[in-house]
Order: structure tokens, then sequence, then C-alpha cells
């Protein structure tokens, strides 16, 4: 097989699969978490209210009476073409001198080589893209998507509004990192939140992601826990248990951009807030990509190479249609950190009762951080940005003398 060949029968879906498998996909906790349910739609478009299907248990019907439709809704079917992730690198007459020297005779070798520098090229591709299948997972789960999408003119905006656009919303009666909500009130708080979601019709397990800014308000709560306040509740590598409940702490950021066009970056959870959804509800579809050479198949990636005279060279062309498709209701965001209120002399009070010229954390003594568990002092040193050297697999020991060595850098 001769280089050209080569280069025009690499590019298969069976490869995109092998590469899909063998690389590390790009972190997204809304991705992961909140889209599980994944599937291929083998047409270009998505309809809606598909997800309607989904929300929970339907009524059972008397014995010989006619099925229950599925799909009878009165309203109109919204119809959605997801916009496609069409990305390209380009493989320069240089580079392909440099390819075909270490192609050589075809060999096993000469392909190997070859096949493992067009993978990196593949690899990147996916890369990008599955970067921006997150950042529509994450604007999906607010009720709409409003994302840049570049056209010939410049970047335009690509928008989906899901239902009327409005997730559930609940404000707790006191903000999580108030001294006045004790952890039993933030337990009341997801409880409400559950009972919201359901009064809605979702039926099934509710979970949670959280702000930074939250996570730490109910992990400082659950760091100064004595023995007479104690309540089921840890703290576990960016997950917090507390009383049935696990929230999980999502500070991943991705990128947009603003009316002008400039780059900004938002929070997949905002640091102030948290969302509840219902698992296994939210659903991403990959739909079929508008390429021939892809058998206009739906899957997650697909990449192929064309070769082109001006500029001489090979260009890899990739291309993917995700869509997340959700139930605005079936999502409840809560704005539960108050910013005004900040962390002083130990305690936290509000910063318009007070005027200090600077935060003064407590100080720790040996014989306090002994008092505490490990995940504790860990969770103390997160809140204050110490830098340690040790973790929870450490001794308890190691953990007191790195905490107190960066207290008193700190301090001084």
């Amino acid at each position: 097989m001769d280089f050209q060949q080569f280069l025009n029968s690499y590019f298969t879906l069976t490869l995109i699969s092998k590469l899909i498998e063998r690389s590390n996909p790009v972190r997204s906790l809304v991705f992961d978490l909140v889209f599980g349910y994944r599937t291929n739609t083998p047409s270009a478009r998505v309809r809606v209210d598909d997800i309607m299907r989904r929300i929970g248990n339907v009524p059972v019907v008397a014995r010989g009476s006619a099925a229950l439709s599925m799909g009878g809704y009165s309203g109109n079917r919204t119809e959605i073409e997801p916009m496609p992730i069409r990305l390209s690198d380009f493989v320069t007459g240089a580079d392909v001198n440099d390819l075909r020297s270490l192609y050589g005779a075809g060999d096993e070798r000469g392909q190997s080589l070859v096949a493992a520098y067009l993978d990196k090229k593949v690899i990147d591709l996916m890369r990008t893209t599955e970067m921006t299948r997150n950042a529509l997972c994450a604007q999906a789960i607010t009720g709409k998507i409003d994302y840049m999408m570049q056209t010939e003119g410049g970047y335009e905006r690509y928008q989906v509004v899901y239902g009327d656009g409005n997730t559930l919303t609940f404000s707790p009666s006191t903000k999580w990192n108030d001294p006045d909500c004790p952890l039993t009130q933030i337990a009341q708080d997801l409880s409400d939140i559950e009972d919201k979601m359901r009064d809605e019709g979702f039926s099934g397990e509710v979970a949670f992601l959280v702000g930074k800014k939250a996570f730490s308000a109910i992990s400082t709560k659950l760091a100064a826990m004595t023995n007479e306040t104690r309540v089921d509740g840890k703290v576990e590598k960016g997950t917090i248990f507390l009383m049935g409940y696990k929230l999980v702490k999502d500070s991943i950021t991705y990128k947009d951009r603003d009316a002008s066009g400039n780059e900004v970056v938002k929070y997949e959870v905002d640091p102030n807030k948290i969302v509840a959804y219902v698992v296994d509800v939210p659903e991403l579809t990959y739909c079929a990509v508008d390429d021939v050479d892809g058998n206009l198949e739906a899957t997650p990636f697909f990449s192929k190479v064309v070769k082109t005279d001006d500029p001489s060279g090979y260009r890899v062309i990739s291309e993917s249609k995700p869509m997340p498709l959700v139930a605005a209701k079936g999502f409840c965001w809560a704005t539960v950190y108050d910013s005004t209120i900040s962390p002083v002399g130990g305690m936290t009070v509000r910063a318009e009762n007070v005027t200090v010229e600077a935060p003064v954390e407590r100080t720790y003594t040996q014989s306090n951080l002994e008092a505490l568990t490990k995940t504790q002092i860990l969770a103390i040193a997160t809140e204050r940005g110490y830098e340690m050297t040790t973790d929870g697999d450490d001794l308890k020991a190691d953990i007191i003398t790195d905490f107190l060595a960066l207290q008193t850098a700190a301090q001084s």
C-alpha cells in the first residue's frame, strides 16, 4: 500500500471508535454525572418533546382498554437542528515529506509511525470537540443554550430554549454561610428542593452539584462541629455527605464569548449556587453528521483527511453534532451563598455590620487540631487556600505539622 492509499484508508469509523476508547476524556461533572444517558439519533434533527416521555412514571390502563399514547401531545412539536462542531487541522507539504520518510516502504513499523502522528492530530480535534460539547451541556442545565457560533461574518449566537427556558428556583430562608444557618437547616433546604421537583411530576433520585463557595460554606461548618453539635456529615475528595445527601463540588469552567466577541470564562455551576437534577432524565444525543464520507451516520465523533492543492497538503477535518435534551423544570437552582458575609476572627459575620481592615482567621494550636479528624483539618486548609503537601492518606500527625507550618507562614 503506497503512502497516498494509506492516508485515504486510515480514517474510518472503526479507527475513530478505538481512539475514543483510548483517549482520556476532557473532565466535566455536568457531562459525566448529569448526562449519563446518551443516545444516537440517525437524523439531522431532534424533537425536544421526546425528553418529556422520560420525566416519570405514567398511569396504568384498565384491562382491555386502549394503550396509553406516548406521543399524542396536543401541543406543537418542536424540532431542533443541532449546529455541528466542525474543526480542522492541516498537515503541510513539509510534514508530508517527513511522514513519507517515516512511512518508508510501508511496512508495519512505517505504518505505525505515521499512524501515531495522525492519531495525535485526531485526538487534539477530539479534545476540542469534547470541551465544546461540555460547554453546551453546562448551558443546557440552565434551561437554555446561548453559545458562540462562528460564521463567515464573525461570531453569532447559537440559541436553544427548552420549554419556556425557566428552570425551578429555590430561595433558602437563610444563606448557608450565615452563622445563623445550622447544618440541619441546610439538610432541610435540600429536602424542600427535592419536594419542589417532585411536585413538578419528576420521579427518581435527585442529585446535587454545588458551586465552590457553597461547598466551602458547608465544609467549614462541618469542620467546626464539636461533640455537642455533631451531625451525620463528612467531606471526602470534593464530595460532602450530609445527613443522607450527597453534594458534589463543581468548580469546572468553560470558555464562551460575550456580545462583543471577547472570550469570557464561565463556571458549570456558579460558585454561589447549587443545582439539583433528576438522575437519568437528561439525555445527550448525537445526531447524524453532515458528511457523506461518514455515511451520514450518528456518531459522537467523525474525522477524515482531504488532499488540498493550495496550499499543498492534507486537511484533517472532524465533525460532531451533540444535542443535550432536557426538561427545564427538571432542574432546580438555588443561590445559597451570600458574598456580603465574611469570616472574621474565627466566626462569620455580615460585612455590612462590621468594619475591619483585614479578616482575622482563627489560630489553631496543636491540641485544637488533634481534636479534629484528618478530613476536618484538610477542609479548613482548603478553605484558607493552603497548598498542603499531605492528604487524607497521610498520618494525622504529618497533616497537623503541614497545617501548622502553612498557618505560621500565612500569619507572618
